[in-house]
């Protein structure tokens, strides 16, 4: 791969504050990226502002709530880095305010990237970002670390003719990833909250996913309604079927993702009730239709 960066400066100030170690750094301008010769960056907008702190013995930088504009995004960054002795990051805090997805999006070329075509992303979203440990720059592992995510509420639709077209309304989100740098295959997602509300949908889903690089296992619970119709409109696979009825549900289910591929359906633990009204789904290639009233299912 061919990568070029190029970052134009509109400002550059260095200011010596009243501690002699301690300096003002404010740097403004814009990046361009190329990868092989397609443009993913232009002029894409950035900024930094705040006291950096020079220690010495070892020589080190240090920062508090350090300001990051990178594209309508703004942010504070605490860092610690010793830079003797093999150069470690001994602290690494990110704090991201909420920023309109769009905005962002808007930014990007959408062009040159082809999964970001048709998107359209309501949605106002914060981070943050921390490593839980020392990293050596030098190691040839990842740092560990976690990052959180919340969404409070938006919407998100897709229509690409070669990814899909799906459209999901009234969706807040809150999640945490603990990522292990010694083992990525490890690594663990938590879902403290994800919910969809919108035309006769009300669902609510928390849950945990484990060794999510591997072969994940997955622990969740499901709790609202929602009308077939509209959870087809949200996922692609389902759009084939033209499912109509109502489902409702109070379940909490386990199993492992091969056990879904592999169709070992008798390994994924249930616990609560499903129950479906007025059921009619059309079979894959006009097979015929599945019409039912009220199914219901129970598990201990």
């Amino acid at each position: 791969r061919k990568l070029d960066v190029e970052v134009s400066l509109s400002r550059m100030q260095l200011t010596r504050l009243g501690n002699a170690d301690d300096y003002d750094v404010s740097i403004t301008g814009v990046a361009d990226v190329d990868i092989n010769d397609r443009a993913y960056l232009d002029r894409f907008p950035f900024g930094l502002d705040g006291k950096v702190s020079v220690g010495f013995k070892p020589f080190r930088l240090h920062t508090d709530s350090y300001a990051v504009r990178l594209g309508n995004t703004d942010g504070k960054v605490d860092v610690n880095i010793e830079l003797e002795n093999g150069p470690r990051i001994n602290r690494f805090n990110y704090s991201m305010n909420y920023f309109d997805l769009n905005g962002l999006l808007a930014l990007l070329p959408r062009a040159q990237i082809p999964f970001l075509q048709g998107l359209d992303a309501d949605l106002s979203i914060r981070g943050d970002a921390q490593i839980t440990t020392p990293y050596m720059l030098d190691s040839d592992r990842l740092p560990s670390g976690t990052l959180s995510v919340s969404i409070p509420d938006g919407s998100l639709s897709y229509d690409n003719p070669r990814y899909g077209d799906y459209s999901i309304r009234g969706v807040s989100l809150k999640c945490r990833l603990d990522f292990d740098g010694r083992n990525p295959s490890a690594s663990t997602l938590y879902v403290d909250n994800l919910t969809l509300r919108d035309r006769g949908t009300d669902l609510s889903l928390e849950g945990v996913v484990h060794d999510i690089g591997r072969d994940p296992e997955v622990e969740a619970n499901v709790q609202g309604k929602a009308t077939m119709s509209e959870l087809a409109s949200m996922i692609p696979a389902m759009a084939g079927l033209k499912p109509g009825g109502e489902i409702e549900s109070e379940m909490g289910v386990r199993f492992r993702m091969s056990d879904l591929r592999d169709g070992r359906l008798d390994n994924v633990k249930m616990t609560g009730r499903l129950d479906l009204d007025h059921l009619d789904m059309q079979l894959p290639d006009d097979a015929g239709r599945i019409r039912a009233n009220n199914l219901r299912f129970a598990a201990n």
